[in-house]
C-alpha cells in the first residue's frame, strides 16, 4: 500500500497510528465523481478490516445507483481538533485514504464487512442478536468495500 510523502514530513503518522485514528473515529466523509463527472462527499459510519473499508447502505437512492460499478474515492477524517487562535494555528489528527470503491456480492466477504462494522459500533451487543441483525437485514442493504489503494495519517500537535 502507498503513503503520500507529505509537504511536512514531521507530521506524517506511521502506518500503525493512521489505523489508530481510523478505528477511533466514528464517521468520515467518502467523495467520488458519478459518470456525469458530478462529485459527491457523504458521510458514512464504516470499519476497517485488512486493507479495505467497508460501509453499507440502502438498496435504494443516489450511493446505491451511484455505486453500482467500480469508482475512484477518497475518504476523509479528522480527530482530536482543537484550533489555537493565539498561534492562528489548528492542532489535529486525520487521515485520507484513496483507491477503488466497488459493492461486494460475495457472501463470505459480506459477512466480514458486516461484522467489522458491527464489531465496531455494536461491540456490547451480544453476538447472537448482532447474527440475527445480520440474517434478517443483510438481504435489504448494499455493503461495499474501498479498497485502500493509498493511505496517509497526520498529526499536528
Amino acid at each position: 500500500m502507498q503513503s503520500k510523502a507529505l509537504r511536512r514530513a514531521d507530521r506524517s503518522l506511521s502506518e500503525e497510528d493512521t489505523r489508530k485514528v481510523l478505528a477511533r473515529c466514528q464517521w468520515g466523509t467518502l467523495s467520488y465523481a458519478d459518470d456525469e463527472g458530478t462529485l459527491h462527499s457523504i458521510p458514512i459510519s464504516y470499519a476497517v478490516a485488512g486493507d479495505n473499508l467497508y460501509f453499507h447502505g440502502a438498496k435504494t437512492g443516489t450511493k446505491w445507483e451511484n455505486l453500482q460499478k467500480p469508482r475512484a474515492a477518497t475518504f476523509v477524517v479528522a480527530t482530536d481538533v482543537v484550533a489555537d487562535p493565539e498561534e492562528f494555528t489548528t492542532a489535529f489528527e486525520s487521515v485520507v485514504l484513496s483507491g477503488t470503491v466497488e459493492l461486494v456480492s460475495d457472501e463470505a466477504e459480506r459477512r466480514t464487512g458486516f461484522f467489522a462494522v458491527l464489531g465496531k459500533y455494536c461491540s456490547t451487543v451480544a453476538p447472537e442478536k448482532c447474527e440475527g441483525y445480520f440474517r434478517e437485514g443483510s438481504p435489504y442493504a448494499g455493503l461495499w468495500r474501498l479498497r485502500i489503494e493509498c493511505m496517509t495519517g497526520k498529526r499536528h500537535e
